[in-house]
């Protein structure tokens, strides 16, 4: 199944309207978020029926896409501890509810966006985001905790996603004026433009193999 689903998804039996769809690794539900007075709220939801469950309440300031991991045990989303400070990528974990801060960026930096696991599992790639206009690319190593910057160009990102092998990242970005998809290879972080002819670009999703 596919990773998203877009923006928004409506169910059947609910005539609100819930954000950022995600399937589990398995299929067997969707995760989507709900904005709610005491916060962003991720709800699960079985595809074959049923009720919906609560997951975990984030912060009211959370914003962009959140990602469940391969093994459906941990969430990753951002979540931002007051209104003036940068958004953080957030992890808890199903099992333990244990929650933990994996990203620290710049205080003059919006923060960090739609955190995304690797196939494996093993990494996170997100947003950096300055400003609308200055964005970057970066990857999480969760044995290490390490934070390695992949892009360094100063462009808008509209969405990424990871190669099948784990060892690239494709993107949309205006590097050459309009929206086209780019793919950087993680090894020696160096970016081409995907042979693709179509115009403005955004939001790649690659299939499961």
């Amino acid at each position: 199944p596919s990773r998203g689903l877009g923006d928004v998804y409506k169910r059947q039996d609910d005539p609100s309207v819930e954000m950022r769809p995600v399937w589990s690794a398995d299929g067997a539900n969707i995760y989507f978020m709900r904005y709610e007075s005491s916060g962003a709220t991720i709800y699960r939801a079985p595809m074959t029926g049923g009720k919906e469950t609560r997951i975990i309440t984030t912060s009211k300031y959370t914003k962009g896409n959140f990602d469940i991991s391969p093994d459906n045990n941990e969430l990753a989303y951002n979540s931002r501890r007051a209104k003036n400070k940068p958004l953080q990528i957030e992890l808890t974990n199903l099992d333990t509810g244990t929650k933990k801060i994996v990203t620290n960026p710049p205080d003059n930096f919006n923060g960090d966006l739609h955190p995304t696991y690797s196939p494996d599992g093993t990494k996170i790639g997100f947003i950096r985001e300055k400003n609308a206009m200055s964005m970057y690319l970066f990857v999480l190593d969760l044995a290490t905790g390490r934070v390695q910057q992949i892009t360094t160009d100063h462009l808008s990102i509209n969405g990424f996603d990871w190669s099948g092998d784990g060892n690239s990242l494709i993107y949309g970005t205006d590097k050459t004026g309009i929206y086209k998809l780019w793919k950087v290879n993680l090894r020696d972080l160096k970016s081409a433009l995907m042979p693709v002819a179509d115009y403005q670009m955004v939001m790649p999703r690659v299939a499961d193999n």
